[in-house]
């Protein structure tokens, strides 16, 4: 999530930042953490399931009330009840250096990323419906493999380098274990793929959140001093996303042998532009060695009609946010721009996976590619009550999906709101 746009206040020196003790926390290096947490057994109705996070109080007289973002993700594991999912948050509150001014009223750095909370931690929540209500179950943080608590702070990559700044302006050091979490789903015995934007990358995590392993794309570096895993087996092209547009849907198939995963949206390659070719991915979970491509056509522009109503929308603005399995190699998947969401039932079984000659172009020139297929089964277009920015998906099973959006905690987005659509006939 980026902020862009808040309240302008009276320009003055910013020289410090102050939090408030609500909920206040030492993590396991002993720094005290700067948000408060979400409790296990803590009640909200699914209409408004933001939980508070501490403000932060500027020198100037400012006052930040960020809410938690949780709805970057969602995700429902088989054997659970059908009342029973988790959402992820991403990395936190961060500011775009070229927004600073107009955001908080002072120039505080010139290009790169404020962490209003450099010390937040990407976190899993397990939710339960009750009634109209959801409660937490569960909180689970991701760490290490020390088991210390990640940050969503910029990693030092070779293909991507995100500089990051505290809210007074002072460099953070790049965090080469961060993550900028964006997907989620869960194995049956817990486990998690979760994916990530900066390098891009999927990462398993075990039921506690510790880290197991991180692939990257073949030839990015940077990640070599990490306490954890690391094997750069995914497609070296991938390393080319746009910022801000990296991998942020994933999925695995019922019988656990496959996960799948999209970029959000076309890469740099050589540009960013208005192509609709999006690369989506099938990656063999028994040793990695086996990973398909194929091309995925986005809908176009004019066919988000609330989106429309307010601005004529460009290719760009389309993004593939989420997917989920329906079976093996049968995927739900989730395109956006941000009031309007449409969900597509894509079936690989009888796709052609991209030949090696076709895919170092496939954003320019995708002559003679077979796309997957796609039908769409569901549009908020034609539906009310639904928020905007719809980012997760999970297959609560019987035709229901439980859609929640990200909420950009708070300070500019929808209230967060979780909302089960039935979709009969698949």
């Amino acid at each position: 999530m980026n902020i862009t746009k808040v309240s302008i206040i009276a320009a003055a020196v910013i020289t410090s930042i102050t939090f408030s003790a609500c909920g206040n926390s030492a993590d396991s290096t002993g720094n005290k953490k700067s948000y408060s947490v979400p409790k296990v057994g803590e009640r909200k109705p699914m209409n408004n399931i933001d939980f508070k996070l501490a403000t932060a109080k500027f020198s100037n007289g400012y006052e930040l009330n960020a809410t938690w973002g949780v709805g970057s993700a969602a995700t429902h594991k088989i054997g659970d009840d059908s009342d029973t999912f988790y959402t992820l948050t991403d990395r936190g509150v961060n500011i775009k250096c070229k927004n600073d001014k107009k955001t908080v009223g002072i120039d505080i750095c010139e290009k790169g990323k404020i962490f209003t909370y450099p010390t937040f931690t990407p976190t899993i929540i397990k939710f339960k419906i009750d009634s109209q209500d959801v409660v937490v179950r569960e909180v689970i943080t991701l760490k290490d493999a020390k088991g210390n608590d990640m940050t969503g702070v910029s990693n030092p990559l070779s293909n991507f380098s995100e500089k990051a700044y505290n809210i007074d302006g002072s460099t953070l050091t790049y965090d080469v274990n961060g993550l900028d979490a964006e997907a989620l789903a869960v194995m049956k015995d817990g486990s998690f793929w979760i994916a990530e934007e900066y390098a891009p990358s999927i990462a398993h995590f075990d039921a506690k959140g510790k880290i197991i392993e991180r692939l990257i794309p073949k030839g990015v570096t940077g990640l070599e001093s990490a306490n954890y895993t690391v094997k750069d087996v995914l497609p070296q092209i991938i390393s080319k996303r746009h910022e801000n547009r990296g991998i942020e849907s994933i999925a695995v198939s019922p019988d656990e042998k496959s996960l799948y995963f999209s970029l959000q949206s076309p890469l740099d390659n050589p540009s960013y532009g208005d192509t609709p070719n999006v690369r989506l991915y099938k990656v063999n979970l028994s040793d990695y060695s086996d990973i398909k491509e194929y091309l995925y056509v986005e809908s176009q522009p004019q066919e988000f009609i609330k989106d429309n109503a307010t601005k004529k929308r460009k290719q760009k603005d389309v993004k593939v946010s989420e997917m989920t399995a329906l079976d093996n190699d049968i995927l739900m998947v989730l395109e956006r721009v941000s009031a309007t969401t449409k969900l597509f039932k894509v079936d690989l079984r009888d796709a052609i996976s991209v030949p090696a000659d076709k895919s170092t172009n496939l954003e320019t020139d995708a002559s003679g590619v077979i796309p997957v297929s796609k039908v769409k089964v569901f549009d908020t277009d034609s539906q009310s009550g639904y928020p905007n920015k719809i980012e997760g998906i999970a297959n609560l099973g019987n035709g229901k999906f439980l859609l929640i959006n990200d909420n950009d905690f708070g300070i500019e987005g929808d209230k967060t709101v979780a909302k089960i659509a039935t979709i009969n006939n698949l």
